[in-house]
């Protein structure tokens, strides 16, 4: 008598969540979240629309990290970023404050 074993695999969350980042205008900065297992694929968005990883936002992750990079910051960069897992339906939501740098 044969048996199939099924497997019903966890399904991935975020164990950090997006927090709010402050920073200085002409700066780096990340936004940082994990997720309960490594290497998930994920896609970022900025104001609901998708980000792809160029010269002003590097896309990365390492281990359970998920890591937006954010080059030389502008103030128009403040808004609402948010981080979704590609295989469900959870999402994380931060935003990112850029001051500007008074000029006088």
């Amino acid at each position: 008598m044969a048996f199939a074993a099924q497997f019903l695999e966890t399904p991935v969350y975020f164990t950090k969540e997006l927090e709010t980042v402050e920073v200085m205008e002409g700066e780096d900065t990340q936004l940082i979240c994990e997720t309960s297992k490594p290497n998930v694929p994920v896609k970022w968005y900025k104001n609901g629309d998708e980000l792809i990883s160029g010269l002003h936002f590097k896309i990365n992750g390492q281990g359970n990290q998920c890591i937006l990079s954010v080059i030389e910051a502008k103030v128009k960069d403040t808004q609402t970023y948010t981080c979704k897992i590609v295989s469900s339906d959870n999402v994380t939501a931060g935003k990112l404050i850029v001051k500007g740098i008074n000029k006088s």
